[in-house]
């Protein structure tokens, strides 16, 4: 059986839900998020064309409000890829990975000692800022799901979500505090 990615896993079993073009996956890969802040084409196109190939996907080609637009579902083969990846333990990492230090948002702060007090302080108001507004966007989500037990779990998604960005901007306060005083 074909073994897919996360990011592969992800779309397939969009797709197994209902047969989406690009755009709509986009928007269903994340809700409520502003345009160039969903996945980005040059990843998804790619990543459709070879499910294509590997016989996980098909593609057919339909009009849409006078727009012609490429439709993708599931095939056979990628719901049981699908399935097999939804039952595995694969992507429930129990070990930390990279992502604590490098595509932490709170990476650049590994490098403070390069940073004069104020330039310290600025980035640390900049990273409260964008957690403040990731924790807006987060708020703007619509109701995830197609069915209220997909609802429940998408908004147990955002809580985690919630929660994060919540832990962040406590101790980027608490940091700020403890600078402040010398600590």
């Amino acid at each position: 059986m074909a073994e897919l990615t996360r990011l592969e896993a992800v779309v397939v079993g969009l797709l197994s839900e209902r047969p989406a073009h690009g755009y709509e996956l986009k928007a269903r890969l994340g809700p409520g998020l502003p345009r160039d802040a969903q996945l980005n084409d040059g990843v998804l196109y790619p990543l459709l064309a070879r499910l294509e190939r590997r016989g996980l996907a098909s593609s057919s080609e339909e009009r849409s409000g006078g727009r012609r637009r490429r439709v993708y579902a599931a095939t056979a083969g990628g719901e049981a890829a699908f399935r097999e990846w939804l039952l595995s333990d694969r992507d429930e990492d129990a070990v930390i990975g990279s992502e604590l230090f490098v595509e932490h948002p709170l990476a650049k702060l590994l490098f403070a000692s390069r940073l004069d007090p104020d330039e310290l302080d600025a980035k640390i108001e900049s990273l409260l800022a964008a957690a403040a507004a990731r924790l807006e966007a987060l708020d703007a989500v619509p109701q995830l799901g197609p069915d209220p037990r997909s609802a429940r779990i998408g908004s147990a998604l955002l809580a985690v979500g919630r929660a994060r960005e919540e832990a962040l901007i406590g101790q980027l306060g608490a940091l700020r505090l403890e600078l402040a005083s010398g600590a």
